[in-house]
């Protein structure tokens, strides 16, 4: 798996959709007759595991309805404290939500547990009924810090694709607002990214891994601070050219304005969801997401 893609290899058992800087870990037992023994019992557990969830894989092939947390909680190991408690959310398809707090608060552990990188301690996280796992071929994530290779942007657009046309590319560049720069520069999709990258912007970078992303057609879209680098007017037309796809978004943010047109809006602290509703509901119940968006406003201004 890249870092912006969920790895599609079916091969691997339920529950280790993992990233590749992260080891698969093998168990081993000492005495022989019990290790065959028990090697017998995994594999056919194993074995119906995996068949469950092509099941699921087939049902859900091309879309989903909805996507549920049901009293989820998390910690990282058994001593520890929980950093997500108690969480309750649905997520409709084709609706943008956001999750803002502050740096800490359990943001991006939530989206761990929704792509699959982690499991909930307790609770359960299911879509249209299946287990989470059986839509992680229909999820692309767009992190902060863009993962640009020192290769062609199309070399870099083309990473975890296959059989994808030059229209196609052209297309998921003009919805990533990226295309008329591109096509400005000399070589134009022919451009190396320099080795550490700093032949083009922030910004730049950014939507070129959001027209990545696109052209895997995803039908969840996970931007991690994705557009931290963008102006909002350029953020303002993504938004809207995202809206034509019939995908669902997934916001992790600090910067309050780029969620203000999300359907719902959720506040969390200390691992729990203390406030949720639409940037409006928020700001005229005059709570914490209203002395957050307050105190960013004041101080910009």
């Amino acid at each position: 798996m890249v870092i912006y893609r969920l790895d599609n290899d079916e091969s691997k058992p339920p529950g280790m959709i993992l990233s590749s800087s992260i080891s698969l870990f093998q168990t081993y037992s000492s005495l022989g007759v019990i290790k065959v023994s028990l090697e017998r019992i995994s594999d056919i557990f194993d074995e119906h595991s995996e068949n469950i969830l092509s099941t699921q894989e087939n049902t859900l092939k091309s879309s989903f309805e909805e996507i549920s947390f049901s009293n989820v909680s998390f910690k990282y190991s058994v001593n520890s404290k929980n950093v997500l408690q108690n969480i309750n959310l649905n997520i409709l398809r084709g609706e943008t939500i956001s999750f803002v707090g502050s740096t800490g608060c359990g943001k991006s552990t939530l989206v761990k547990l929704l792509v699959g990188l982690y499991e909930p301690t307790d609770g359960n996280i299911q879509v249209d009924g299946f287990r989470i796992e059986a839509i992680k071929h229909l999820i692309s994530i767009v992190p902060q810090e863009n993962m640009l290779s020192n290769k062609t942007i199309k070399e870099n657009l083309l990473v975890g694709t296959t059989d994808i046309d030059d229209q196609a590319i052209i297309s998921a560049c003009k919805r990533a607002e990226i295309y008329d720069e591109i096509m400005k520069m000399p070589l134009q999709f022919n451009s190396i990214i320099s080795e550490i990258g700093d032949n083009i912007s922030g910004g730049q970078k950014q939507r070129i891994s959001i027209a990545r992303s696109l052209l895997h057609n995803p039908k969840i879209l996970i931007l991690d601070e994705a557009t931290s680098s963008l102006d909002n007017i350029t953020e303002a037309k993504i938004e809207n050219n995202l809206k034509g796809m019939n995908c669902t978004i997934i916001k992790i943010a600090h910067r309050l304005e780029t969620v203000i047109n999300s359907n719902c809006i959720y506040y969390l602290e200390s691992g729990k969801i203390v406030e949720q509703g639409s940037h409006n509901e928020l700001i005229s119940k005059k709570g914490r997401y209203y002395n957050l968006y307050k105190n960013k406003t004041e101080r910009r201004s």
